[in-house]
């Protein structure tokens, strides 16, 4: 996968992949994102790409939104204010767990059953950020709420915390993209590899409740 902050995935990581073919590594699991195989010119599908040109055994996951991204970059918002900041209105997504994540790249590292194939993963849920904070509510017991805002309103939120300009324009490009229903879909990737259903967005906040409880 290649480090969050950066917008030219190919540049970073087609050099790894001509490095595992110099040092015959014998299989590559690359992580990229849901989506990114829709438009060739795409920085991660290019690497997607040269993977599959390139003679090695390899896998790649293309993960929907992590729930994850709650208890961390989304969080502060949660935690100072009680509220959900993001320009989504009222589109749906099917959130995965990161746990399950690393489990079906480490079933697929460690096996050869699903050589050189792509995988979208999603969780079994199909929510919108009203719903996400209902179920930190009931969890929490805190009053939790979604607030949508206006892309200039998130953009300013991130750079405000840091993010490059290229990588805060990015961040609002894809998430216009989920505003855009593209994150409703959901597969039987985890499942299939895993041999168990994905983890709940409620099971998910169960286990990092203490990350929201003041």
């Amino acid at each position: 996968m290649s480090p969050p902050g950066f917008t030219n995935q190919d540049q970073l990581l087609i050099p790894v992949i001509e490095m595992a073919k110099k040092k015959k590594v014998k299989k590559i699991v690359l992580m990229t994102a849901m989506g990114v195989n829709a438009v060739d010119s795409a920085p991660l599908r290019i690497v997607e790409l040269h993977l599959e040109k390139s003679g090695l055994n390899y896998n790649i996951i293309r993960p929907n939104w992590f729930m994850q991204n709650f208890n961390s970059f989304w969080i502060h918002g949660i935690n100072a204010d009680g509220k959900i900041y993001l320009p989504v209105a009222k589109a749906k997504g099917s959130f995965i767990d990161a746990r399950d994540i690393a489990a079906v790249a480490a079933e697929l590292l460690l096996s050869d059953k699903f050589n050189n194939k792509d995988f979208d993963l999603t969780g079994s849920d199909v929510i919108n950020h009203d719903q996400v904070a209902d179920i930190l509510s009931n969890v929490t017991g805190r009053k939790i709420a979604y607030q949508d805002i206006e892309p200039t309103t998130m953009l300013k939120s991130l750079l405000g915390a840091g993010l490059p300009n290229d990588y805060a324009n990015f961040m609002l490009m894809i998430l216009d993209f989920f505003k855009q229903g593209y994150s409703e879909r959901t597969t039987d990737a985890v499942e299939k590899i895993n041999g168990k259903k994905p983890i709940s967005f409620k099971k998910y906040a169960e286990d990092y409740k203490a990350s929201w409880v003041k």
